[in-house]
């Protein structure tokens, strides 16, 4: 579903600890030209919107 919403330019913000297979799945975003962040979200106000 990821891919059919994100387009090139985007940007995604995802935890840094996904599951594997998420994780690939985020990462070849990149390849597309969106732009991923991933953060811990323990800590949320390094999170800058």
């Amino acid at each position: 579903m990821c891919f059919e919403i994100i387009e090139p330019g985007d940007e995604v913000i995802a935890v840094d600890d996904l599951y594997g297979g998420t994780y690939r799945m985020f990462t070849r975003l990149l390849k597309i030209s969106a732009e991923v962040h991933f953060y811990h979200f323990d800590d949320v106000s390094k999170l800058q919107m």
